[in-house]
């Protein structure tokens, strides 16, 4: 029969219970995919670390997918995708869609570190 440690309330109380807490913070952060990140390292080599935290992906604009043909163009703005031709529509939603997704990620992993900022506390 195995045995499972509840994590929801374990506290570093003092040097005693520290592989205990430690046990439950790394099954937490390895659960909420953010461990390889935060690991302290053990035997990887710094270089093969993955600790890099996602950064806010951009949205694209759709203005930026429009190339102005004369100075009157500049002055207009793209104001919805049917101002674009197909091939720039087809590029913008695209770019958006890859930027859904990776926003997915981006706030996946903030969650997850938000929720470890409250088990430490």
């Amino acid at each position: 029969m195995s045995t499972t440690t509840d994590t929801s309330t374990v506290k570093l109380l003092s040097p005693d219970n520290w592989e205990y807490w430690e046990t439950a913070f790394k099954a937490k952060t390895v659960s909420a995919n953010i461990w390889h990140k935060i690991c302290p390292g053990g035997d990887i080599p710094i270089e093969n670390r993955q600790n890099q935290w996602l950064l806010k992906p951009i949205k694209p604009i759709l203005s930026n997918y429009s190339k102005p043909r004369n100075a009157q163009d500049r002055q207009n703005d793209i104001q919805t995708a049917s101002d674009l031709t197909q091939a720039q529509q087809s590029s913008f939603t695209l770019d958006f869609n890859i930027y859904k997704e990776n926003m997915k990620d981006y706030d996946t992993e903030r969650t997850s570190i938000e929720k470890m900022k409250s088990w430490i506390q």
